[in-house]
Formats: C-alpha cells, sequence, structure tokens
C-alpha cells in the first residue's frame, strides 16, 4: 500500500492566552490525503466505474474530521448525531452506533410519493436539483410530475469483501496516524453501514438519464455510481448561484465537480478553467456546460462606484452561515457553535442596530443576538442599505452582485481560489479577523478602516462567477434530446 505525508495532528493557535479553536484543518488534510491513496490503489484491483471510496468519500471525512474536531471543544451539546456525524462523548471514546435503518425502511409511501416515483417521462431524478429560489417554476413543477423521482436506493460494489477489508486497512490506518481509539469499534460501525447501503449484484436501471443535485447527498452518490456503472448518462448540477470552481477545498474535487458524466456549472468557461484540475476529481465528467443563476440575472446591478455608508445611518444587515450543532467537519467548514456565537455577540456590540440574517437550515440550540431577519434573503435584502458577510456561500454571491457596500470579515473559513479571492477583495471592505484574538477590537478597527473615508469598490468582476453570457446548457435542449435518446445538449 502506497503511503502518504503525514501532516500536522493539531496546530494550535493561542492568543491572548485565551484558545477558543484549535486549527484541525492539517491533520483533516491529512485524512483525506489517506483516504485518497486508498481511492487510487483500489482501483487498480476492481474492475468498476467506482470503489466504496467514490461513494462514501464525503462521509467518510465527516466521520473523521468529526473525531479530530469533536474531541478539541471545549464544550459539546451531548446529543448523539446521525450516523457518520459524531459526538463529543464518541470522539472521545468511540462506542457501536445502532444503525437502525430509517432512510430505505421508512420512505414515504403517500399518493405524492408514488406518483413522483411513477415514470411518464424518461428521465430519473435525484435529491436537491436546483432550479433557482422562485424561477424556473414551471420546469421544475413538469420534472417532478413526468420524471421519475428515484427511491431510496442501495449501490453496487464490486467484490465487495475486497474492497471492506481494504476500507478496514484504510481505518486502521487513519486512527494510527492521529491517535485515535478502538478502531475495531468504528470498523464495525463502518462495515455495518457500508453493508446496509450496499449490494453485490448489479440492479439493472431502466432508463437512460439521471439527473442529481448536490453529491455530498449520499443517496445521489449512490444514483450516480449505478448509473455509471451501466454506462448511463448522468447529469449532475452543482449548487448555490455561484460557480463551485471559487473554492479551493478537497470536497469539491471528491464531490461536488465529479460523479456524473455531465456536469452542469454557473458562470462563464473563460473565467473558471485556470482554477480547474481535472486530473484530481473523482469520476470527472466528460463535459462541463454553463448555466446562468436566474436569481443573480435578475439582482444584479454592475457598478465600479459603489460607496460605502455610515453604519450608524442605514440599516445593516449581517448574512452568516448556519450554526451546525454537532454535525461539525472539516476542514475550512465550520466552527463550533459556541465560538461563532461569540463572534456574534462581538458584532452586535460593536455595531447595536445590526440585524442579523436567520439561515433556513441552521441546527443546534443557539439562537442569533439581536434583532432578526427571518426572510428569505432574496425577499429581504432591498430593505438594507449595508451587507455583512463572514461566510462565502450563496448569500455571499447575492450579496456581491447588489450595487450596495459590503463588509466581508473573513474569520478563517473556506479556501478560496486566488483568482476569486482578489475578486471579492475588489468588491468588499474586506477585514480579517483572528478568531482566537480580541473579537471586537478587532472589527472596531475594521469598522473603522470602513469609515475613516469615502471608499469605492467594483462589482463588475463578480459576475462572470455567475452568469455565463452564453449558456451551454438549457433545459429545453436537455427535453429534447432525452425525446430523441441523444443526450449530446
Amino acid at each position: 500500500m502506497e503511503t502518504v505525508s503525514i501532516r500536522p495532528i493539531d496546530k494550535i493557535i493561542v492568543r491572548n492566552k485565551k484558545q477558543r479553536v484549535i486549527d484541525t484543518d492539517d491533520a483533516v488534510l491529512s485524512v483525506i490525503d489517506t483516504i485518497s491513496c486508498y481511492e487510487k490503489n483500489l482501483r487498480d484491483q476492481v474492475d468498476s466505474i467506482g470503489n466504496i471510496y467514490t461513494i462514501f468519500f464525503h462521509h467518510l471525512v465527516i466521520h473523521f474530521s468529526g473525531i479530530i474536531i469533536q474531541r478539541n471543544l471545549e464544550n459539546s451539546d451531548g446529543t448523539e448525531p446521525p450516523f457518520p456525524y459524531v459526538s463529543k462523548e464518541y470522539a472521545l471514546a468511540p462506542h457501536l452506533i445502532n444503525l437502525a435503518p430509517t432512510e430505505i425502511e421508512n420512505r414515504s409511501v403517500t399518493i405524492k410519493a408514488r406518483i413522483r416515483e411513477t415514470k411518464f417521462f424518461p428521465i430519473a431524478l435525484g435529491n436537491s436539483i436546483p432550479f433557482g429560489y422562485k424561477q424556473n417554476c414551471y420546469i421544475s413543477k413538469i420534472l417532478n410530475i413526468l420524471g421519475e423521482y428515484q427511491k431510496p436506493t442501495k449501490v453496487f460494489i464490486d467484490r465487495l469483501r475486497l474492497q471492506l477489508d481494504n476500507l478496514s486497512t484504510c481505518i486502521e490506518e487513519i486512527c494510527r496516524r492521529h491517535s485515535i481509539p478502538s478502531s475495531d469499534v468504528i470498523k464495525r460501525n463502518w462495515l455495518g453501514y457500508v453493508n446496509y447501503h450496499s449490494v453485490e449484484n448489479v440492479n439493472s436501471v431502466c432508463t437512460d438519464l439521471l439527473l442529481v443535485g448536490n453529491r455530498q447527498d449520499l443517496q445521489n452518490r449512490k444514483l450516480a455510481h449505478n448509473f455509471l456503472e451501466q454506462g448511463k448518462e448522468v447529469v449532475a448540477f452543482t449548487h448555490g448561484e455561484i460557480a463551485s470552481t471559487i473554492f479551493d477545498e478537497p470536497m469539491y474535487k471528491y464531490a461536488e465537480r465529479g460523479l456524473c458524466s455531465t456536469l452542469v456549472e454557473y458562470g462563464k468557461w473563460q473565467s473558471q478553467q485556470p482554477d480547474i484540475n481535472t486530473e484530481s476529481v473523482i469520476l470527472s465528467p466528460h463535459r462541463t456546460l454553463y448555466r446562468d443563476s436566474k436569481v443573480a440575472v435578475s439582482m444584479y446591478c454592475r457598478s465600479d462606484k459603489i460607496l460605502s455608508k455610515r453604519l450608524d445611518k442605514f440599516n445593516v444587515l449581517y448574512i452568516p452561515t448556519t450554526y451546525v450543532g454537532n454535525q461539525i467537519y472539516g476542514p475550512f467548514h465550520a466552527y463550533s457553535d459556541l465560538v461563532y456565537s461569540e463572534w456574534h455577540s462581538a458584532i452586535a456590540k460593536v455595531i447595536p442596530s445590526v440585524v442579523f440574517k436567520a439561515h433556513p437550515k441552521s441546527r443546534g440550540s443557539i439562537d442569533l443576538p439581536g434583532i432578526r431577519e427571518t426572510r428569505w434573503l432574496e425577499d429581504c435584502i432591498d430593505d438594507y442599505d449595508v451587507l455583512m458577510l463572514d461566510y462565502v456561500s450563496t448569500s455571499t454571491a447575492l450579496a456581491m452582485l447588489t450595487d450596495k457596500p459590503v463588509v466581508y470579515c473573513d474569520i478563517g473559513l473556506r479556501r478560496l481560489t486566488k483568482r476569486f479571492l482578489e475578486s471579492l477583495k475588489e468588491r468588499c471592505h474586506y477585514i480579517t479577523i483572528d478568531i482566537n484574538g480580541d473579537l471586537e477590537q478587532q472589527l472596531r478597527e475594521g469598522i473603522t478602516s470602513y469609515s475613516v473615508r469615502q471608499r469605492c469598490w467594483s462589482n463588475l468582476n463578480i459576475g462572470e462567477y455567475c452568469i455565463s453570457g452564453n449558456e451551454s446548457f438549457r433545459w429545453g435542449s436537455l427535453f429534447i434530446q432525452t425525446l430523441k435518446g441523444n443526450f449530446s445538449f
């Protein structure tokens, strides 16, 4: 078995004698390196499109990064999250998990569900296909009625016993390198999990085209693998309203840009090509098509003269990401809820009039401080004059497409490509925050630099990450090619 270089396990950052966060990113990247090494070696041993790692890569990362992160947290909410997420108790002393199946056995049997699972049109549908908020409503309804929504499925794994043995060895190596106890218990949990979700014989699929959204979703990964294994067309959509290529993060290589034959991206091909390394993408697509974010098109106000506005004189909306509860994983993805809440409390003290945008998918039991905005961002953004961000996501893209001043607080989450980071700094007042430092002081200094003189920013370079200008993917073309049985789009 090929070995991989060992990264430092836990790099401790301490500022002002207060340690909020232990930086575990290098340790998690080491885990990803190990899984990648085993995935590549297993390709030579099995005669199939993918293998056990292409299917379960993301969930392995969730599990082991969760262990590394959780064992270093001062506090935890104590609840047992669904596998492969882990609690602090599990991180410190792994124990057998009750993997009582719910995904497949407890599926809905309502009339609506049965209609969705009936094929009127030769298109199979996975989960989370992004049509855009209040966009393509008719296409969404037609597709959901006529297409065949796929029941929770099991995935075909060639030479399952050999692959499970390989996975066991991989788990042992990760546990040894990162001082994780009870590797035998962890292996038993994982063998049970994989066995539940897999089969050793191919279940023939009767449809030649599968549409799926987010490939972090295990159901989508299983569906994609089954269809690709039988030479079927898999069209996968990146989620959000901005190109996935703005991120320089492993998840986009082992999940979001692969496991498909055709990838549908946002934005312009020319703007993304320098940042794409298709060789490192697992089950990379044969072709990539580009489309407009309809939400972005409707919201984009091009301007190279976006001026600062006083925070105490105008309405300010802070748009955070979600609280994650015990469903925390890495790298570059989230801080614990207590740390994130402490950061939000500092914002509320420095800018008392700020309104916090509640995230619709927030987990955990911690509430945002101060005044909260609960409407969808697209429905409320026009009511605010200044926008503040601390995370790059769909909401970040929409905020930057407006002609409002944007304050971006880089608190150490997300890893961006150099090119997009330059565009972000051209668009936003950029403040670097040491999450282990004095949060209020740093924020006051950053706000002072924003307000000290009339500032000017430009969003002219942001549109290319959301708007193609010449779409190579269209829903109409997909329907026509499906009827012809020729998926050239």
